[in-house]
């Protein structure tokens, strides 16, 4: 195995799990938004 070979495959698993980590963000925010209660709408009055 050549010198640097190493640290090649590191360098990839880390790119890997960066892509990882911002898809899993995005799923999360999505989840947390999904959850969250909405706002009640306001009773109109009648003048």
């Amino acid at each position: 195995m050549a010198a640097g070979t190493n640290m090649l495959e590191v360098a990839r698993a880390y790119e890997e799990l960066a892509k990882v980590a911002g898809e899993l963000a995005e799923a999360v925010k999505a989840e947390d938004r999904a959850s969250q209660p909405r706002p009640r709408a306001r009773a109109r009055r009648s003048a």
